[in-house]
């Protein structure tokens, strides 16, 4: 389980900068900033975690199960911004009320993984006081997040790529959250039932007048435009 967290870890880390890497420098920066006070304001509660503790919250199915449903949303988000952003980048119209907030969300997830990070150095690091492992991670937080955001925009110049790299990312975090086990018990188990017959008639009609809706309307937009 404990691997399955750091690979998770690792993918929202990579995840939030590259949604970060689409931000003017000044975003990021701010965002950098937010990050640290967050270390610095949580140090005292970070500091009197245990690992027992920690470890009791990873074996408890309830708190998994709410992680992976924040985890799911958050998802959905990301690859929102990723359909709406590919769109804009490729000259069709997007709302701006619909553009706005999916662009300006950097990914709530990174600060949960900062308090588990500092945790982790607070015991890694027995002999060195909380109040300076604390300042050293902000102040690196601070640093790093800008730094490596800005060195993905350049290592991936084109936007398209970006957003396909991201869309991925993505996905594995999702897979990952919906995939952790807990005591041997799945975070979403199947269920055993019979085949709906009605019901899945009834969402194929759905889906396919949706989709000769689409067509029709795509198709009457570009003879209006023409």
């Amino acid at each position: 389980m404990e691997y399955i967290i750091q690979v998770l870890i690792l993918f929202i880390t990579l995840n939030t900068l590259l949604k970060i890497s689409f931000w003017r420098w000044w975003q990021a920066m701010l965002f950098a900033a937010i990050a640290g006070i967050f270390v610095l304001t949580l140090a005292p509660a970070a500091a009197s975690q245990s690992k027992t503790q920690l470890e009791t919250w990873m074996q408890t199915p309830v708190i998994m199960q709410n992680v992976a449903v924040l985890i799911t949303l958050e998802t959905l988000i990301i690859l929102a911004f990723t359909f709406m952003r590919l769109r804009k980048t490729l000259g069709t119209n997007v709302k701006t009320d619909v553009m706005t907030p999916l662009n300006s969300y950097p990914g709530l997830l990174l600060f949960p993984v900062l308090f588990y990070t500092l945790t982790q150095l607070f015991f890694s690091l027995p002999g060195v006081a909380f109040e300076t492992v604390a300042r050293s991670m902000a102040a690196g937080v601070f640093l790093l997040i800008p730094l490596f955001s800005w060195g993905l925009s350049r290592l991936i110049p084109e936007e398209e790529l970006r957003l396909e790299i991201q869309f991925i990312v993505s996905l594995f975090v999702c897979f990952i959250g919906l995939i952790s086990t807990v005591n041997g018990e799945t975070t979403y188990s199947p269920v055993n039932q019979t085949l709906d017959t009605h019901s899945l008639l009834l969402a194929l009609s759905i889906f396919v007048v949706l989709l000769a809706w689409g067509f029709i309307r795509q198709k009457y937009r570009k003879r209006k435009i023409e």
